[in-house]
């Protein structure tokens, strides 16, 4: 939605589901993301349903190369965030947060999540700022990390 448009509120939140799915359910969204393509190694993936449409998708992969050796195997990347045009501004932050919930009663052993924003797609990591997430150096991209501690 633009600016200035209506808000993901409280009737919102009410009526919207997020919950574990299954690659088949999320593809069409995937498929829309500007990389269009699935990220590599996902652990678990997430919907965001209101009345039975499936608006939003994250999914959080396994890290690798830099980092891996950066953070250490303990670590998650939110590797895509996607919700469908029509669906209010602040509905990320709610998806965001109410999936840290649950890797956070699921999966115990992970100490942080990580995420990235690419400038050259304009985007500068609002979102993550947002939802709480500390930004690091990491050169040409935005580098944002929460710790599950």
């Amino acid at each position: 939605m633009k600016p200035g448009g209506p808000v993901f509120d409280r009737r919102w939140r009410e009526s919207c589901q997020v919950g574990p799915v299954s690659k088949t359910k999320i593809g069409r969204l995937i498929a829309q993301h500007y990389l269009h393509q699935w990220p590599k190694e996902v652990q678990l993936a997430f919907g965001l349903t209101r009345r039975g449409r499936l608006i939003g998708v994250i999914t959080y992969s396994a890290v690798v190369g830099e980092v891996r050796v950066r953070f250490g195997p303990e670590v998650w990347e939110l590797s895509r965030l996607i919700i469908v045009d029509d669906v209010p501004t602040n509905a990320e932050s709610f998806f965001i947060a109410a999936t840290i919930r649950y890797i956070k009663q699921h999966y115990g052993s992970l100490r942080r999540l990580v995420a990235f924003a690419d400038p050259l797609q304009g985007h500068s990591g609002t979102v993550y700022r947002a939802s709480n997430w500390r930004e690091l150096d990491h050169g040409s991209k935005h580098l944002f990390v929460y710790d599950l501690e």
